[in-house]
């Protein structure tokens, strides 16, 4: 359907148009965790990410730890081989909630990004 001043939808292809490689790698969505001391929620969330997240495009993981004292970093260790595309950052000293998750967006790739807080779950697709 066209409406006038719009792109046509309907308008076929000549040619497949194949994005380069590193635009391939780029994820579409990232999804940013903010993090404190509270390993246990990081650990079943991302262990229910990586079991039950399939999205038909590709998704990055970004958690910005914001000091924590407890086994984080041992979680986001043992979850680094875990098949998700997982990056980690962790701030030096405790900046406080908005900081924290303002680094995680900063350090997110994908085009989109969404917000889970470190006790979220996604109902799988």
């Amino acid at each position: 359907m066209n409406f006038p001043g719009h792109l046509s939808l309907a308008a076929p292809a000549t040619r497949p148009v194949e994005a380069p490689a590193d635009a391939r790698d780029q994820p579409i969505l990232s999804l940013c965790i903010p993090t404190y001391n509270r390993a246990p929620f990081l650990d079943y969330l991302l262990t229910s990410l990586a079991r039950d997240c399939a999205f038909a495009f590709p998704f990055e993981v970004v958690v910005s730890d914001n000091a924590s004292t407890d086994d984080t970093a041992q979680v986001i260790a043992r979850h680094l081989n875990g098949g998700l595309a997982l990056s980690y950052f962790r701030q030096e000293e405790n900046k406080g909630g908005m900081p924290n998750l303002m680094t995680a967006f900063r350090r997110a790739r994908g085009r989109y990004v969404m917000y889970l807080a470190d006790d979220d779950l996604i109902d799988a697709p």
